[in-house]
């Protein structure tokens, strides 16, 4: 990012999917309740709904990967913005919408 903006660039955003363990901006998996999920449902021999477990770890807060990116676009000084998609709203299309309004591109 830092290349591209000392070379003329404007950088619109970064977007991050916020069920995401790495890649979460405002919420991301509790990776240790998921995996402890997926042990119980498979020493039980049943079906795991990944969905609904993935869905039911969610925590508020930036994912590790994601959370050490802002900090480091942070101590550089890179004024660009950060925003969560999230895949569980009611509709992509509205979600895609505020997404783009968010970085003012139009759609």
């Amino acid at each position: 990012m830092e290349d591209y903006i000392q070379n003329g660039y404007a950088i619109c955003g970064v977007v991050g999917m916020n069920d995401s363990p790495t890649c979460g901006v405002t919420k991301t998996m509790d990776m240790v309740e998921f995996l402890r999920r997926m042990a119980i449902a498979t020493h039980e021999h049943k079906f795991a709904d990944v969905k609904e477990i993935d869905r039911d770890t969610l925590i508020d807060g930036e994912s590790f990967f994601m959370g050490n990116i802002i900090k480091e676009m942070k101590r550089r000084r890179l004024d660009v913005r950060v925003i969560g998609y999230e895949p569980w709203a009611e509709s992509l299309k509205v979600e895609s919408e505020r997404i783009a309004k968010c970085l003012d591109l139009r759609i």
